[in-house]
């Protein structure tokens, strides 16, 4: 760049000077070399990716890779013991839940699998501390309550023997939200610089709201599992029903089959005297019986 600089008043002078005065050959390629190089320096650089890219290991999450590592698991649960003493592993349920379900832990050593298939084990569960954008979670450490954050609570406490109804003091922090809301609108019309009491005032608000919020957990979890429940007894009332509908249709074809026999029983004297046409008439009559036991089999 210090060559741009003194370069400058020398394209000056030549510019405007009367005559067409050129600098000497031996200079002309220091000029076009000098602003060759500052324009490679002004380039604009690459923006970077706005996300980190994906860890390079992904490339050996592929289906053969896959395959071979359920190879590998299948057969670690084979050699492993059973509860009944038996090491064999002639369960076939057993062994295809095991390669199936990956919260089985066949005894399978991870340095002793080959560097492709070593990423695809997970990690062990933590059960302690883990670490999310470089900060260390505490598993075991217990909520953090507004007092110990720093921030005043808005709301009186319940007694010690009672639980707290979380509804009636977020309904009066959302009114005190709503009218701190426009009376800082107001202040801003008035005097723009004087917003920070009631900004202040806004954060302290909703960090009681979400602290009361947080309450609702338990029952949150209690009401989900009431649902899963309720749509798990659904669906067996619904498959139950299935299962006595198919019975219905079952019973009502050996019905009709029952008495096509009876019928057949009385007819025994005119079989002897049918001829080729007898004979594929009685096939296409239990050809429709079968037709019909399988159309209740498939809607059942």
């Amino acid at each position: 760049m210090n060559k741009l600089f003194h370069s400058y008043p020398t394209i000056i002078t030549d510019t405007f000077s009367t005559g067409p005065r050129h600098p000497p050959p031996t200079h002309r390629g220091q000029h076009t070399k000098t602003r060759t190089s500052d324009m490679a320096d002004n380039q604009p650089q690459p923006i970077a990716a706005p996300f980190p890219a994906p860890p390079p290991f992904y490339h050996h999450f592929t289906k053969s890779n896959l395959s071979h590592l359920r190879r590998l698991q299948k057969d670690a649960s084979q050699q492993t013991p059973q509860p009944n003493g038996d090491s064999t592993g002639t369960d076939n349920n057993s062994s295809d839940t095991s390669t199936t379900n990956h919260d089985s832990k066949p005894d399978l050593d991870i340095l002793s699998l080959p560097p492709e298939l070593r990423y695809l084990l997970p990690p062990p569960r933590p059960t302690t501390t883990y670490t999310t954008f470089a900060r260390p979670i505490n598993l075991t450490a217990p909520d953090l309550s507004l007092a110990d954050a720093g921030v005043e609570q808005l709301y009186p406490s319940p007694p010690p023997d009672t639980q707290l109804n979380p509804q009636p003091p977020l309904l009066s922090l959302a009114r005190s939200l709503l009218t701190t809301y426009l009376s800082l609108i107001g202040n801003l019309a008035v005097n723009p610089e004087g917003f920070e009491d009631k900004v202040e005032d806004l954060q302290t608000l909703a960090f009681n709201m979400e602290d009361l919020i947080n309450r609702y957990r338990p029952h949150q979890a209690r009401e989900s599992l009431v649902l899963m429940l309720e749509g798990r007894v659904e669906g067996l009332r619904n498959e139950i029903q299935r299962i006595r509908d198919g019975g219905g249709k079952v019973e009502e074809l050996m019905k009709s089959l029952g008495e096509s026999g009876a019928g057949e029983q009385g007819e025994e004297d005119d079989r002897g005297q049918k001829g080729a046409g007898g004979e594929d008439s009685e096939r296409q009559r239990q050809r429709g019986l079968w037709r019909g036991m399988a159309e209740c089999m498939a809607e059942g």
